[in-house]
């Protein structure tokens, strides 16, 4: 609900009495008794001010179960494809922060750089 409140707020048509920029999103969602904000382009893009959330604390949402015995196993599929997908970025992550630290020889030699270059038109008349 709250998500599609957020997203008529901003195509309404009457731009003067609904005004985008004026929307506080923290205490709509305090007002819908929202846990966490969740992620939205609208106010990602817009940088809206988030002023007056409070997120709840304490609470491992991956520990929440359906009472739906497929759903649950779908939701748990999700969690591992989830958790791989973060150990593979932060390996990556590990494997360029390497490279960042190793210069490469080439890299370090700028005579080799200015002597490939193209010349320029004063340089070709002399």
């Amino acid at each position: 609900a709250f998500v599609s409140f957020v997203r008529a707020y901003k195509e309404h048509h009457c731009s003067y009495i609904f005004r985008w920029k004026g929307l506080e999103i923290g205490k709509l969602a305090m007002g819908y008794g929202l846990l966490y904000l969740p992620s939205m382009s609208e106010v990602k893009q817009h940088r809206l001010s988030s002023e007056g959330f409070i997120p709840v604390e304490g609470i491992k949402f991956d520990d929440i179960k359906f009472k739906d015995k497929c759903r649950e196993r779908q939701r748990q599929q999700n969690l591992q494809a989830r958790k791989a997908k973060r150990q593979e970025e932060k390996r990556e992550k590990g494997k360029k922060s390497l490279k960042r630290a190793v210069p490469d020889a080439s890299a370090t030699s700028d005579s080799s750089k200015a002597a490939s270059r193209k010349l320029t038109g004063k340089q070709r008349q002399t």
